[in-house]
């Protein structure tokens, strides 16, 4: 499949700590969110943590499938990574280009292919029935 989110809007918007709101600046959990508002999913908060150690695994929604790029194949998959700074959040946000939406401090919103995330430390996948689970408040209005 060819599936893809329109994101370009969200592109070279600021990066801000915590950051949730467009207007206001986003991190990379903060982008990620928007990327799964607009695919249809609302994404509660214990679904996606802000502190990350070592033995840090997304919660039950999702679904772990490996350590590499090539994994990341589905839109919206989740890809963990670890570098200098910390560790960091994308979201595959075009299939056919294999692009991912991410927010640093240095570069604000953007998106690079998979193939360029380093540091791997998981990609995760949310559950079907999580994911029919996440469209209910969207289909009754209570979406981004």
């Amino acid at each position: 499949m060819n599936r893809a989110i329109d994101y370009r809007d969200l592109l070279e918007i600021k990066w801000a700590e915590g950051g949730e709101d467009s207007a206001t600046g986003l991190d990379c959990v903060g982008a990620l969110k928007i990327a799964y508002a607009r695919g249809g999913h609302v994404l509660a908060p214990a679904d996606m943590p802000r502190e990350w150690t070592a033995e840090t695994e997304l919660p039950s929604p999702w679904r772990f499938l490996g350590a590499s790029s090539v994994i990341a194949s589905e839109l919206l998959d989740v890809i963990l990574s670890h570098g200098e700074r910390g560790y960091h959040v994308s979201c595959l946000v075009d299939e056919r280009n294999r692009l991912v939406l991410t927010s640093t401090k240095e570069h604000g919103v953007h998106s690079l292919p998979v193939r360029r995330v380093q540091g791997i430390v998981g990609v995760y996948r949310l559950t079907h029935a999580a994911r029919l689970a996440s469209t209910i408040p969207v289909l009754l209005g209570g979406g981004q």
